[in-house]
């Protein structure tokens, strides 16, 4: 309402609406909050079709409503570009997601240089893709005496699960559960499967 051409609000109008379907709540599904939230990502690249943040949703929305993956990568090539924090992070995790693990890694280091006091680190379940437990480990250890915040709690529980310190694991998952209350479905997953892993089946279900 104030400055109609100012494109980073629009985007991050667009990343509010994405948020409602993301870990932060469920008010939306999935494909209705990326699709609410579209028409503000186009219009923030209308407005500023070099803005950083609006390439960045605009890979998400190739990715998780149109299950464009070249479409993806190319979005987030071009809003990497200015090593964008949010961008390089999302980008290690399309990385990921598609088994390129050892690029993932060169990704999360380069976020890692960019920002090394970035709360949402991609470097402890890169490395734990690439099988780097030793690495993984004490860079982990580091960040959970620095950031007490519910995603350490969270890649770390994940790395002591593949560590097959399954109890552990349970303990640091619950630790995020009661730090911010969020229940991300992915780490619930995560959790469940520690809880078969140490035989507890009740819990495990």
């Amino acid at each position: 309402a104030l400055d109609s051409n100012y494109a980073r609000a629009y985007a991050f109008l667009a990343n509010s609406y994405i948020g409602l379907a993301a870990i932060w709540g469920a008010e939306l599904s999935a494909l209705e909050a990326l699709q609410k939230g579209k028409p503000f990502i186009d219009k923030a690249l209308a407005l500023d079709p070099h803005l950083d943040e609006a390439h960045m949703l605009l890979a998400f929305y190739r990715l998780y409503n149109d299950w464009d993956f070249k479409g993806a990568e190319a979005e987030y090539k071009l809003a990497i570009a200015n090593d964008h924090p949010d961008a390089l992070a999302l980008y290690a995790d399309y990385l990921n997601f598609v088994s390129r693990h050892e690029e993932a890694m060169a990704y999360a280091d380069r976020l890692n240089e960019k920002d090394p006091y970035y709360p949402n680190s991609r470097i402890i379940l890169t490395y734990v893709y690439n099988k780097r437990f030793d690495e993984a480990l004490k860079f982990s250890e580091s960040r959970v005496k620095m950031f007490h915040n519910y995603y350490t709690m969270d890649a770390h529980g994940f790395l002591l699960l593949n560590m097959k310190q399954y109890n552990e694991a349970v303990g640091y998952f619950d630790k995020a559960i009661n730090l911010e209350g969020i229940r991300y479905p992915r780490m619930l997953g995560w959790m469940g499967a520690a809880y078969a892993k140490a035989g507890d089946v009740a819990n495990a279900t």
